[in-house]
């Protein structure tokens, strides 16, 4: 999954503020590589949830022996999405001058 949603990086989830040089605005490279098969776009939530589904189907022939192993890659766009927190250690994280 690439989180290009003009908004934030992943690594935003981790600070208190979005860095400039985080901000995905540019979309032509992943406009690009969506045009191969293994590649998908997703928009919005029902996008998302409906490529979730397939690959989970893809993931459950493979354990069965009934697909073959594959990579696919899935750019996420137009969802506004607070993930949640870290899980583990996150004193260092907490004690940064960006927190």
């Amino acid at each position: 999954f690439i989180f290009n949603n003009r908004k934030w990086a992943i690594e935003d989830n981790l600070v208190a503020e979005t860095e400039q040089e985080h901000v995905l605005y540019n979309t032509d490279f992943y406009n690009l590589l969506n045009r191969h098969g293994r590649v998908a776009i997703c928009a919005n939530e029902l996008e998302l949830r409906e490529v979730v589904t397939f690959l989970s189907k893809k993931t459950d022939l493979f354990l069965k022996g009934e697909a073959d192993p594959g990579l696919s890659v899935i750019v996420v766009r137009g969802l506004d999405v607070t993930l949640p927190p870290v899980l583990g250690d996150i004193e260092p994280i907490l004690k940064s001058p960006e927190m």
